[in-house]
């Protein structure tokens, strides 16, 4: 069976359901050579999505590809606490992001840069201590409710954050970051992102799913961590953008 032949299988399955499953791809290579090993069909399949063909939606699950993958630029002030927090606290899981990251995405945008520190409970007000003479406008959060500073502070700013087990995170330049599904979690729940929330964040959600590849799977993990599985799907479902990715199996 040819690339190309390949190519237009996975088209074919793709119009039946929109979704196509790990075991369907397996099948698929099958039908070339019955003897093709597990480990050269999932090379294939890495090949597929690493080419765009294929986009992994969740697990075991892929949908068309041909989106974007979400790399986003990182600022000066992400580096330079990237390079404390390796030095003073080699062992402390943390994530560097900021809201610079939406603005492609909607409108109305803030006047503030704020970057995000989300680090470990325990680590958070000695993170604070340590970093509150090396960055001006730094506050810690302590809650949803609590905040040493007004939720959209007129200068350029910093907080640190409790960063949630299990939040997803890629690496960018030996930087570990928030992924697109926190960060629409994130849009989605936090108070620091009132000011997108509401209709606004309906403009948002619908342009990162025409532009990015999104894991939804992943995106639901991390939302049930936050307590608000639920009320992302009633989001995702309202706006029609969400994927029938529980019922098919892998």
């Amino acid at each position: 069976m040819t690339e190309e032949h390949i190519y237009t299988e996975i088209e074919r399955l793709l119009k039946q359901g929109n979704i196509i499953t790990t075991n369907d791809l397996v099948r698929l290579y099958r039908k070339e050579s019955e003897e093709l090993s597990r480990a050269t069909i999932n090379w294939r399949i890495y090949e597929l999505v690493k080419k765009g063909v294929l986009q992994r939606v969740a697990q075991g699950k892929f949908q068309k590809g041909a989106k974007e993958k979400f790399k986003p630029s990182l600022s000066p002030v992400i580096h330079t606490a990237n390079n404390y927090l390796r030095k003073h606290f080699a062992y402390l899981s943390y994530c560097l992001w900021d809201n610079e990251m939406l603005n492609a995405y909607h409108q109305h945008l803030p006047s503030a840069r704020i970057t995000f520190i989300d680090v470990e409970k325990d680590a958070m007000q000695p993170v604070y201590e340590f970093l509150k003479d090396k960055f001006k406008n730094l506050y810690l959060k302590f809650s949803k409710h609590a905040i040493h500073q007004p939720v959209l502070p007129q200068n350029d700013s910093l907080v640190i954050r409790q960063l949630i087990t299990e939040t997803p995170i890629q690496i960018i330049e030996d930087v570990p970051t928030a992924t697109i599904e926190k960060i629409i979690v994130d849009a989605f729940v936090d108070t620091e992102f009132e000011y997108v929330q509401g209709y606004e964040f309906e403009i948002v959600a619908r342009n990162i799913f025409d532009h990015l590849t999104v894991n939804q799977g992943k995106l639901f993990r991390y939302a049930s961590r936050k307590g608000k599985t639920n009320e992302m799907r009633q989001f995702l479902e309202k706006n029609k953008l969400l994927l029938n990715i529980q019922n098919k199996s892998k």
